[in-house]
């Protein structure tokens, strides 16, 4: 499913590595998932790297846990919570890269 939502948005150009729970074999929000992502990248740099998902519970408080920059995917407008806040904020997919391009370009 992940795939298929990646390929639609069009967004995988922007990305070296495109970690999905079920391939890497640990589920978020353990640091299990992350140390196994992370390990897998060269040079790995917490600062430059970014979570992207609809679970507060698992890709956002994992991604918090974890120390690197989190965007919730958040299509239907839901309230910010008090707990689990996310860096970042997106409604749709296509704003995905316009956000990627302002974290490269440090504007954001």
């Amino acid at each position: 499913m992940q795939t298929g939502r990646i390929k639609s948005a069009g967004i995988a150009r922007y990305f070296e590595e495109i970690f999905i729970s079920q391939v890497v074999g640990a589920n978020k929000p353990s640091i299990e998932f992350f140390n196994r992502c992370f390990s897998k990248i060269e040079d790995f740099k917490k600062e430059e790297t970014i979570i992207i998902g609809d679970s507060l519970s698992s890709d956002i408080a994992g991604g918090i846990a974890a120390g690197i920059h989190t965007c919730w995917f958040n299509p239907h407008g839901a309230p910010m919570p008090s707990d689990n806040k996310p860096d970042f904020t997106v409604k749709a997919l296509d704003e995905i890269p316009t956000l990627l391009e302002a974290l490269q370009n440090e504007t954001v």
